[in-house]
């Protein structure tokens, strides 16, 4: 009758062996990445909803980022603005001094020239840009009107009117000014032109006000669904570090464990030997 040593118990406590360095090793991964999944192979539908979430995410940001440049850029053409508002204040002031009978020839001459500087101005004004792209010169206006670009589609058109002063009907189309201080007759047209142009520019600052109002209600939107769904995501994607050092200090003691078994086991196994020879 033979003789045999069974080591299928040997064989167990290294398949155990393995399985629990795997347990520690996939631990060790989530806490140094901080992530739950890090590869399909961990949860392949979970891991395809976490990449998808995330995408979404990225979407959302750039949205938002899109309408706060967007904003940023009609702050600009505002500003630009105000200051015609201020500078048509100023023109109907030297009309109005115009008007008055008290003034001489050079006193006409000289305000004419201030007009003509003023209405200089307006068109400095107009030249304002933002990232090189001109604002308030008529480049947006109609179908040139700038589209905000939103995680589903166009968010908005932005369109800004003609602000020079040749779209104020300050200057005709060679340049040459519509104010004509030579004449009573021309002084009242000048302020009647004037008053037009000054509601023209304060009801396109009323309308970027409302655009800007609507990008910022967008940008709040977006700011919030990115936050909702960058929370999500963390909840199936993100590690519980707690959890997993339990976890890989447990393996850890059991592989200790199981590493003794076997010490253990080859010894006797060993020992049997000697007693056979």
């Amino acid at each position: 009758m033979g003789f045999s040593i069974n080591n299928t118990g040997t064989l167990g406590m290294n398949n155990q062996l393995n399985s629990t360095n795997g347990i520690v090793k996939s631990s060790m991964q989530k806490i140094a990445s901080g992530l739950n999944l890090n590869s399909a192979k961990d949860d392949a539908s979970a891991y395809a909803i976490s990449i998808s979430m995330s995408a979404e995410a990225r979407s959302l940001a750039q949205a938002n980022q899109n309408t706060q440049t967007s904003n940023a850029m009609m702050s600009v053409a505002s500003g630009a603005i105000s200051s015609t508002t201020e500078s048509l204040s100023s023109l109907k002031e030297k009309l109005l001094n115009a008007a008055n009978g008290t003034n001489n020839d050079s006193d006409i001459s000289a305000l004419q020239n201030e007009v003509d500087q003023v209405t200089a101005q307006v068109n400095d004004n107009a030249s304002v840009t933002f990232n090189g792209k001109y604002l308030i010169d008529g480049s947006m206006s109609g179908s040139n009107a700038s589209n905000v670009q939103g995680s589903q589609g166009s968010d908005a058109k932005l369109s800004i009117g003609d602000i020079t002063a040749a779209g104020l009907g300050l200057q005709d189309e060679n340049g040459t000014s519509t104010i004509d201080l030579s004449s009573s007759e021309g002084i009242a047209n000048a302020i009647d032109l004037v008053d037009k142009a000054m509601q023209s520019t304060l009801s396109q600052q009323s309308q970027i006000g409302a655009q800007q109002q609507t990008l910022q209600y967008s940008s709040d939107n977006y700011t919030t669904s990115e936050y909702n769904t960058t929370a999500a995501q963390s909840t199936i994607a993100d590690a519980d570090v707690a959890k997993e050092s339990m976890k890989m200090h447990q393996g850890q003691i059991l592989a200790q464990a199981n590493i003794l078994m076997m010490v253990q086991a080859n010894q006797n196994h060993s020992g049997v030997l000697a007693l056979l020879r």
